[in-house]
């Protein structure tokens, strides 16, 4: 784009014509050459006469002026002309850098930033330049891309619920210094953070920097207490200047929920409600149970196990140590229940949570085991089994050996995409090896009990493991063939056959476990 006076012309190469406006002047004003009289003796009569209108031998000045501006203002019009262009005039046709801060203060108008984004990528089109996006929440390697690419990419951005840490920081300085993009956006969430400063002076040095940051006022809550029988919340602000009012809305995510108890045998049971499939055995030694969802349901779940029998509780087995499995373990341990995990889930519930803080005695197993466990109740023998490096690093899979049920926990999503946690020990690999390990050990008449979806069977289960099969053939070739992360996250017909088939349609859409298989295959070559 050519810039002239504050206007930036699209089609600049137009322009010349105007040169030709002189010529077209002089065309017009031009004389034209005297008639050539001719006398006729049939028009003699008429020689005396005279007309009183006089024509000008030439036109007005002022009329060609008139119509040499009108040429000229088409002529202007069709060289595309913008009033004060967004530009530098700095080798816009090289790589830019688009930021985000990626965090919680953004997502109130992250429509608008998403709009933005899109924005850019339009102009980045334009020029012709490639594009990478920075999110400072989770920073990745920078791969720069044709916009329409980044575009398309664009679904599967989204803002999380934390601020830029250290490390984040650390990561976002040296990829920012190694992209030696020609320009940079920065969507800001106008939130001030640790390291905000040393960002904005490493984008600085780039040539051509933009910071665009919304007006919105931007309040958060901090984490809710429980004091004396009350909930207490405080709200943070950006602004502290003005006097604010501030309205919060509560409500109980959980209130509505309902338990569902599905029979699978004589004794044994499968609650449904908000998180992970419950596993219930009732006979003469008691209760014993898989599993416990949230916390605020462990009324409504004892509840429900209540109808089933009024054996007191004996033993609650954790699949793994998500909380929406394990998230109810303090009210169960109070109402009588003895838990147990492997190992690696005792490590990781009582580490030290996300928010800070540590789970209370009461959330933690009492049993551990490595490996294998055996329980004999309620007149039958349990195998548990530990499947290792699936959907964590402490996943285990339970078999009713009489009433012929499996508890797979999290290692079977049953028609939907699996949630692989490669943060806390998961891997491809050693998911698929978990699935096989539960395909030997039943038959074409055995109720599974699935992490999450419904109760399945043998047939179920084996489609499962195709699907799995299938998505690590495609996306390996992809990889293989040299495709990188984003291209791979973008291509929807690596994973079409089962999107056609709604498995897409759970807590992991296609993009998110494209990204998952190639995370982990890349990590395991």
């Amino acid at each position: 784009m050519t810039v002239l006076g504050g206007i930036g012309f699209g089609a600049s190469w137009l322009l010349v014509a105007l040169a030709a406006l002189p010529i077209l002047w002089l065309i017009l004003r031009a004389v034209p050459p005297a008639p050539v009289r001719r006398r006729f003796p049939g028009v003699a009569l008429l020689l005396g006469l005279r007309d009183d209108e006089t024509v000008s031998d030439r036109t007005p000045w002022w009329l060609i002026l008139l119509r040499m501006l009108a040429v000229a203002a088409i002529i202007i019009g069709l060289a595309q002309p913008v009033l004060n262009p967004e530009s530098s005039g700095i080798n816009t046709t090289g790589p830019k850098l688009i930021v985000l801060d990626g965090s919680w203060a953004g997502a109130i108008g992250y429509t608008r930033q998403l709009q933005g984004i899109e924005a850019e990528l339009d102009r980045a089109t334009s020029a012709g330049q490639p594009v990478a996006i920075l999110q400072l929440t989770n920073p990745k390697p920078l791969v720069f891309l044709p916009a329409a690419t980044v575009a398309a990419s664009l679904t599967g951005l989204r803002p999380n619920p934390w601020q830029p840490t250290a490390e984040n920081i650390k990561t976002s300085i040296t990829l920012i210094t190694s992209a030696n993009a020609s320009s940079a956006v920065w969507f800001s969430d106008g939130l001030e953070f640790e390291g905000h400063d040393s960002i904005l002076a490493t984008l600085d040095s780039v040539s051509d920097f933009r910071v665009l940051q919304g007006t919105r006022q931007i309040a958060g809550l901090t984490p809710a207490t429980y004091v004396d029988g009350a909930i207490n919340l405080s709200a943070l602000r950006a602004n502290t200047q003005d006097t604010q009012e501030v309205t919060i809305l509560a409500q109980g995510r959980f209130d509505k929920v309902e338990i569902k108890t599905t029979k699978l045998s004589d004794h044994t049971y499968m609650l449904e409600g908000a998180g992970g499939n419950i596993g219930v055995s009732v006979g003469d030694d008691g209760i014993f149970i898989i599993d416990d969802q949230f916390a605020p349901l462990s009324e409504k779940i004892l509840t429900a196990i209540k109808i089933l029998s009024d054996k007191p509780l004996t033993f609650l087995v954790n699949t793994h140590y998500h909380g929406d499995h394990s998230g109810g373990n303090e009210n169960m341990t109070k109402a009588g229940a003895t838990i147990i995990a492997h190992d690696n889930v005792k490590k990781r519930l009582e580490a030290k949570q996300r928010d800070g803080t540590l789970k209370p005695k009461e959330a933690l197993p009492v049993i551990t085991f490595n490996d294998k466990l055996n329980i004999t109740i309620n007149d039958e023998s349990v195998a548990i089994f530990h499947v290792a490096n699936a959907h964590t690093d402490g996943d285990i899979l339970l078999y009713f050996t009489e009433s012929n049920v499996l508890h797979t926990g999290d290692t079977y999503f049953n028609g939907r995409y699996p949630y692989i946690d490669l943060n806390s020990g998961g891997s491809v690999v050693g998911y698929m090896e978990a699935v096989k390990k539960g395909l030997m050990l039943i038959d074409e008449d055995t109720k599974i009990i699935p992490g999450h979806g419904k109760v399945s069977n043998q047939e179920d289960y084996k489609s499962f493991l195709k699907m799995l099969e299938e998505l690590k053939t495609n996306i390996q070739k992809a990889i293989d063939d040299g495709k990188t992360e984003d291209e791979v996250k973008a291509d929807t017909k690596l994973t079409k056959t089962y999107d056609d088939l709604d498995y897409g349609s759970g807590f992991i859409n296609s993009e998110k476990i494209r990204f998952t298989f190639y995370k982990s295959l890349v990590s395991e070559e």
